[in-house]
């Protein structure tokens, strides 16, 4: 019940904000420092940079003499991975920490290529919309919404929105939370009508399994990394007297300006 009233508090204050006509330009992080990228990671510590290539990595083995040490098995970093480097000259050459494992590891890139990592760590910063159905977030997370239905069941109506997320943040995400958190589903218009609790759908763990939905759902249950697509099904429910709804007001709630998306559900019952 806490994140619902939380919810309808995030999309009160959406609607207050909903007198700002445009939304607001995001403007782009200042360039880090002038620096060569050789002389930044050739210190004694490591060097704190964002991978902007698909580099493979293999973890050392550490040994005494260290020109004995072995690597161990291939791995890889993505674009926007943010990690801890170090270009030595010697042995490996190339060092990595990487956040979340541990130990050291030998970077499979030649000694004078630089051209896999940036020294500009910050988020690159996204231009929020929304187009028709579709939604990007300021971090570059989009959801582009397919259609909706009415599912009838013997535990009572459920709304099934299916949607297609692309992550082009620099984390991880999992698709249905974001999805749930990022957007409301309302089954009245928010600019005419002052939104309630009771016409509020939320994502609901309730929903039968064993219908064609169920790859989906799992799906968005499943995280997904930097440049990765996946489509997903959410279930929603009204916290009372379950019904059906149409037609259906989306209304992201990371713009500063009040829009809604409209779709009209299809029906379907679904039988035990």
């Amino acid at each position: 019940m806490k994140h619902r009233l939380l919810k309808v508090a995030a999309v009160s204050v959406a609607l207050t904000a909903g007198a700002v006509s445009t939304v607001n330009m995001v403007q782009p992080a200042l360039p880090v420092q002038a620096i060569s990228k050789k002389k930044a990671v050739n210190q004694l510590n490591f060097r704190k940079v964002k991978i902007t290539k698909k580099t493979y990595v293999r973890k050392v083995h550490t040994r005494i003499p260290l020109y004995k040490s072995t690597l161990g098995p291939w791995m890889y970093v993505m674009p926007g991975d943010v990690v801890y480097v170090r270009q030595t000259g010697t042995n490996f050459d190339w060092y990595m920490e990487v956040p979340g494992h541990s130990g050291k590891y030998a970077i499979m890139k030649k000694h004078n290529d630089y051209s896999w990592f940036t020294l500009n760590t910050k988020p690159k910063r996204f231009k929020a919309y929304l187009s028709g159905t579709t939604y990007r977030d300021t971090k570059g997370v989009k959801a582009s919404i397919n259609n909706a239905t009415n599912v009838k069941t013997d535990d009572g109506t459920f709304t099934v929105v299916t949607a297609t997320v692309t992550n082009n943040s620099s984390r991880s995400i999992t698709p249905s939370e974001w999805f749930t958190s990022s957007l409301a589903f309302c089954s009245v218009n928010p600019k005419k009508t002052k939104l309630k609790q009771s016409n509020i759908l939320f994502s609901s763990d309730d929903f039968p399994s064993g219908s064609q939905w169920d790859s989906l759902i799992t799906a968005g249950d499943k995280k997904i990394g930097h440049g990765n697509s996946v489509k997903i099904a959410v279930p929603l429910q009204f916290t009372s007297n379950s019904r059906a709804v149409d037609p259906l007001y989306i209304m992201p709630m990371g713009l500063d300006s009040l829009q809604y998306a409209t779709l009209h559900p299809s029906s379907a019952t679904l039988s035990k």
